[in-house]
């Protein structure tokens, strides 16, 4: 599934557990391959509800690390409290700082040893470790983790901690990717890129060390902004997404140079050039997405309905809306929603 569907599905599962209106926690795993996007998924789910994340790496902790270390005190044994686990007095400095709760993110589940699974599997299922209690009605739990089947060192999780679980597989998706990359400022040329050339979204290659996907086309972006010159830039990102796809994403760049006057296209959308080349038309609609505010939307729109393809319609509005929010709020844009039956952009 998309992760638009996950976090939709979560973010409810959350709200229940939440309200108390669950006799028992419904604990959710996401499958996926590598960087496709679950710790993002993560952080974009704490920031919507207004919580607190905690990133649990399990591979790297030691069992006493995750479950609380035991100690002898008096004539019993108790158990110290983990580093990861918020209490009572932790909670309300962060209810103070204007969160709502905390989520705890256990991650790369399967390739954690079998000692940290079957601690998890007690967390997972009862909100508990050992004489500590998560409060469900301030925190909830979720895990994530690659496929068995991408070989990256992962461990067929046990029968009793699959039980506990409820699994949502995840799958690259170019609008999710493409909607997040213009909502955290990633460069408009490399959303482009991927929407004329969606193949490169996901590419991965057992036993190859580059290779194109969400995480590293996202990382790649950031050194498009080094200063490079052309050949380390060239080494850099290949180093990334291995060298065919930066030659592609290379040709792709060049054709901004052949893109019309962006600001007098805006001025005059009546009489402006209509592109004709794909690969232009979709440069420019990413330029476009950047340019549009609350001013001159309606003048985009105007130039985009004499294009013959209404899909750049949607590709300009949608990553102006991941970019300005408050753009759902324009007439003109309120209008295009109510003429194309596409009032799902507008929907918060």
């Amino acid at each position: 599934m998309r992760l638009s569907l996950a976090r939709n599905i979560i973010v409810e599962g959350i709200k229940k557990n939440v309200a108390q209106t669950l006799k028992k926690p419904i604990t959710f795993h996401l499958e996926g391959s590598m960087g496709i996007g679950k710790t993002a998924l993560a952080r974009q789910i704490a920031e919507d509800l207004g919580f607190y994340l905690v990133i649990v790496s399990l591979p790297q902790l030691e069992p006493t690390d995750i479950g609380g270390m035991r100690m002898p005190k008096g004539d019993r044994m108790i158990v110290l409290q983990p580093d990861w686990y918020v209490n009572a007095e932790q909670m309300a400095k962060l209810k103070a700082e204007g969160y709502k709760g905390v989520l705890y993110f256990f991650d790369e589940l399967p390739q954690a040893p079998i000692l940290n699974m079957n601690i998890y599997a007690q967390i997972a299922d009862e909100y508990r470790i050992g004489d500590y209690k998560l409060d469900r009605t301030e925190c909830y739990v979720m895990s994530a983790g690659n496929k068995l089947s991408d070989k990256a060192g992962t461990n067929a999780m046990p029968s009793f901690l699959i039980d506990r679980l409820t699994f949502l597989e995840i799958e690259p998706n170019l609008d999710d990717t493409c909607n997040y990359f213009a909502k955290t400022g990633v460069d408009h040329r490399v959303i482009s890129w991927l929407r004329f050339q969606p193949e490169f979204l996901h590419q991965f290659k057992l036993g190859e060390n580059a290779y194109p996907t969400p995480r590293s086309i996202e990382r790649s972006a950031q050194i498009m902004n080094w200063g490079l010159d052309e050949e380390a830039m060239a080494e850099a990102i290949s180093g990334q997404i291995g060298r065919s796809a930066y030659a592609n994403l290379k040709t792709h760049m060049d054709v901004y140079s052949k893109c019309p006057d962006v600001d007098k296209l805006i001025a005059n959308p009546d009489t402006a050039e209509i592109v004709e080349e794909p690969a232009i038309m979709y440069a420019l609609c990413s330029t476009l997405s950047t340019k549009a505010n609350d001013k001159n939307i309606g003048n985009i729109l105007k130039y985009l309905k004499r294009l013959p393809n209404e899909e750049f319609q949607a590709y300009v509005l949608k990553d102006a809306l991941s970019r300005d929010n408050s753009l759902k709020q324009n007439k003109d844009v309120r209008l295009w929603a109510s003429a194309k039956g596409n009032g799902k952009y507008l929907v918060a």
